[in-house]
């Protein structure tokens, strides 16, 4: 017998409204009906491969995006902004850990989930450089990020992944739920309003 676990992600004191919009745009079309009032369905609204939320903390923006079959999700600061601001808090979760190779361990009823050591890094005319940092737990429940000496006068990318392999006991992939909120472009990331979570999953 499976033990089901909901694992949700919340971001402490962030703007609980902050603007979406959708960028790439898919050739696909998604459509929602709930229940049987018409009214209450969107039909033919467009997909995109990353959805930006603009200012989920003051200078720093949220990118959700899926890269072969894994969730990915980037926090990306304008130059100036104190990377401290970034915080994330893990609700149904038994155990927080930052193992010896920096990845963060989620331990549930159901099993583990993995998310790997973050990668940082800054564009610029010579290239891509990556930035030393990675998690710092900030309490029982809460996670930041500690972030090495970087050029703040360039942006600064958190690029953190979800490994959904990591999940334990689970006998079909991990359902990342929640659709897109009502009167938005169709987004193919598990949002539905940042003022409940960043994201949940069912295990």
């Amino acid at each position: 017998m499976l033990t089901r676990t909901v694992l949700r992600m919340r971001a402490p004191g962030a703007n609980p409204e902050p603007r979406a919009s959708g960028q790439a745009e898919l050739p696909g079309k998604a459509n929602y009906f709930r229940g049987n009032d018409r009214r209450k369905w969107d039909t033919n609204v467009p997909t995109h491969a990353r959805v930006r939320y603009q200012d989920l903390y003051p200078g720093i923006d949220l990118i959700y995006y899926g890269t072969q079959g894994q969730l990915e999700y980037d926090f990306v600061l304008v130059p100036g902004t104190d990377p401290g601001q970034v915080a994330l808090r893990f609700e149904g979760a038994d155990k927080i850990e930052v193992d010896g190779h920096g990845d963060l361990v989620l331990q549930t009823a159901a099993g583990a989930l993995r998310q790997r050591k973050p990668v940082l890094y800054q564009e610029g005319a010579d290239g891509r450089r990556v930035v030393a940092g990675g998690y710092v737990l900030k309490g029982a429940d809460r996670v930041g990020f500690e972030v090495a000496a970087y050029d703040r006068g360039r942006p600064l990318v958190i690029d953190p992944v979800l490994v959904y392999s990591t999940y334990l006991g689970v006998s079909s992939a991990a359902k990342a739920t929640e659709g897109p909120p009502r009167g938005r472009e169709a987004l193919p990331t598990p949002v539905k309003a940042l003022s409940r979570s960043l994201l949940k999953i069912e295990l």
